[in-house]
């Protein structure tokens, strides 16, 4: 947070309580957007981390050399990419999703 703001813990029950006043549209449209974002940041940072760690890989499939098969193989090659991509879509999934979920039970 920024200086000058502060969070108004009175305010919560009520933003809630308009949140669940809203129709099932825009909760879906918000569903939707938030899901789509989370997917092209998830994309943006994995390429980028892809390109740091295997620029020629990532090199030969742009210039169509290699095939898009080929990052697999750089999953197996380098398995800490693959706990990092296992790691990051079930977060992905957890922030998109369970933050408005209706029921905890």
């Amino acid at each position: 947070m920024s200086d000058g703001q502060r969070i108004d813990w009175r305010a919560i029950p009520s933003r809630y309580r308009r949140w669940q006043g809203l129709p099932v549209w825009r909760k879906a449209l918000w569903l939707v957007t938030r899901s789509v974002t989370m997917v092209v940041l998830y994309v943006a940072f994995a390429a980028a981390i892809l390109w740091y760690n295997a620029p020629a890989t990532i090199e030969g499939i742009g210039a169509g050399r290699e095939s898009v098969l080929s990052l697999v193989g750089l999953f197996g090659r380098q398995p800490d990419l693959l706990v990092l991509c296992l790691l990051l879509v079930p977060a992905v999934l957890a922030a998109t999703l369970l933050p408005h979920r209706p029921d905890w039970r």
